[in-house]
Order: C-alpha cells, then structure tokens, then sequence
C-alpha cells in the first residue's frame, strides 16, 4: 500500500512600486498649492504574497518609519496581476494637504511583504519617493516700516 503526501510550495515573487495620478506624470518636483488637498496613489505591482502599501512625507528621499508621518488612505484596491494571476496588485489612494513648511520634503511609497509570521519576505522594499513644492501666497508682515527722504 502505497501513501500519498501532499506538499504545497509557495513561491515570493518580489513587488514592484509606482506612482500613479497626478504625481505620476512630474519629472522633477510636484509643485501644489498650500492648504489645497491632493491625491495621489501608490501602485504595489506583481508581487506574492500581496504588498503592503504605505505611503509616508519626510525630510528625506529614503523611507525612515520612526520619522516620517505615515499619509491617510482614502481607498484600497486588490485585483490579480493581468500578467499573471498568481501574482497581486495592491493600489493605495492617499490624500494630502501640503502647508509651508512641507516645502521641499519628499512624498514616499514602499512595498513591504510580509510572510504569514509578520516578518519581512525580502530585505530590499522598493521605495519610490517625489519632491514636492509648496506655493503659497505672501503673507502680511506685522513690523511696519517707513522711509523718508530729505533733498
């Protein structure tokens, strides 16, 4: 009598990141206007198991978790990879509203992947990041000065 025995190998396909909105099409530097909200998404392309999308705005290009504020999402979407339907792709939506002192930071997005324990699949997550400008008008200067002129 012979037995039988299943055995079910996953296989990690590492994630890829993009931008998509807006964002997407600036080549050098988003440039909003202040206290106007944006949107922008972040795309988490073929990867398995699914990527966890976050999106953060910091001082610097690379992502630092303990340093940057994480950025709200407004939707989440999953769908099969179109390449390959063992593969996922995760869209996050996330909103902003960009004050003064945002001028010049950086709006990131990284893909982690997480084995079903929590721990990290692979050790590089691709990260993306874009800076942006902040455009605001001029504001009213308390000190009043005045000049005079004698001939």
């Amino acid at each position: 009598m012979k037995s039988v025995h299943l055995i079910n190998v996953e296989v990690a396909m590492p994630a890829g990141v993009e931008f998509g909105g807006d964002i997407a099409d600036v080549e050098d530097k988003w440039m909003l206007l202040e206290d106007e909200e944006v949107t922008f998404s972040c795309h988490g392309n073929g990867g398995t198991p699914a990527a966890e999308v976050l999106g953060f705005v910091g001082s610097d290009e690379g992502i630092n978790e303990d340093e940057d504020a994480a950025l709200d999402e407004t939707m989440v979407e999953e769908l099969e990879n179109g390449d390959d339907d063992r593969l996922l792709d995760i869209t996050k939506e996330f909103t902003f509203t960009p004050s003064r002192e945002d001028c010049g930071k950086y709006l990131k997005c990284s893909a982690k992947q997480m084995n079903a324990d929590g721990e990290l699949v692979f050790e590089d997550v691709p990260q993306i990041f874009k800076q942006i400008m902040v455009v605001y008008p001029p504001q009213p200067h308390d000190e009043e000065h005045s000049a005079g002129f004698n001939e």
